[in-house]
């Protein structure tokens, strides 16, 4: 821009702040930062934004937080921008605080918010919480049936918390289901014991229009090295996807080392947000 001769505005540092969110480039960022507020920009809206996303995705969280507390006017995006940062940090009672404060101040969450609040709520197996969003979204009208992003972090809570009823209830309301809610309701059917539901649902991902693939394989295979068969099924239909091999020992070694997962038989209680 220097060299160029050519003076910046807002949208040229908002650019550069989400192409330094991006690559993760930190000192770049902090150096369009300076520049940014020497010439009066840090206080447009698209620019704050902007920065708290890039510090937030950089990991200097507290700089992000500075920033969102000295802004003048916050929008919708300032608010889902600053609950993201917190949630990627794992920092869910602030994301918990944010979601409050935004609320008494008028603004109206989105499906951003929604699920950064639910990431956050799975980060502290806040189920609590989280059922109480779910009931909001309820009250709302918010339409979980179309809303992919949305009910796959209420699907992905409601697992990892251990109620994989209500998990099953949301994930049959869903039109058009990701493969990642199917991984991750097959996951937790494999690891409450219950192979017979994971193979059921994984004949139910066969049948849909979703590639089944080797990392959703892998996810069944918690669910299969428990049932022999399950485990022919597997090999008989998809054994070239699992590393090119066929072997059911193979499987069986794999499928001892699934990703962590908390579930128990539990069923939840509704309140307020």
């Amino acid at each position: 821009m220097g060299f160029s001769n050519v003076t910046p505005n807002e949208f040229t540092f908002s650019t550069n702040f989400k192409a330094c969110s991006f690559l993760g480039v930190l000192t770049n960022g902090m150096q369009i930062h300076g520049l940014c507020g020497k010439m009066g920009f840090e206080w447009f809206p698209v620019v704050g934004n902007s920065i708290i996303d890039m510090y937030s995705r950089c990991g200097r969280i507290s700089e992000a937080a500075r920033m969102f507390s000295i802004m003048p006017l916050r929008s919708l995006i300032s608010w889902n921008a600053m609950i993201a940062g917190y949630a990627l940090e794992g920092m869910g009672d602030e994301c918990l605080f944010l979601f409050q404060e935004m609320q008494m101040q008028g603004e109206v969450p989105d499906e951003f918010t929604f699920t950064s609040m639910l990431k956050a709520c799975t980060g502290l197996e806040a189920v609590r919480e989280g059922t109480q969003i779910h009931a909001f979204l309820i009250a709302k009208g918010f339409p979980l049936s179309v809303q992919t992003i949305v009910s796959g972090a209420l699907i992905d809570l409601y697992v990892k918390c251990g109620y994989l009823t209500e998990a099953q209830k949301v994930f049959n309301q869903v039109e058009q289901k990701s493969v990642v809610s199917w991984m991750v309701l097959i996951l937790g059917y494999a690891h409450e014991g219950n192979p017979s539901e994971a193979m059921d649902l994984f004949r139910q991902l066969r049948k849909s229009s979703l590639r089944v693939d080797g990392f959703v394989l892998s996810s069944v295979m918690a669910a299969a090295t428990r049932s022999s068969e399950g485990l022919e099924e597997l090999q008989s239909s998809h054994g070239d996807d699992v590393g090119g091999n066929r072997d059911g020992d193979q499987l069986r070694t794999q499928g001892r080392r699934p990703p962590r997962i908390k579930v128990q038989k539990k069923t939840t209680t509704g309140g307020e947000v």
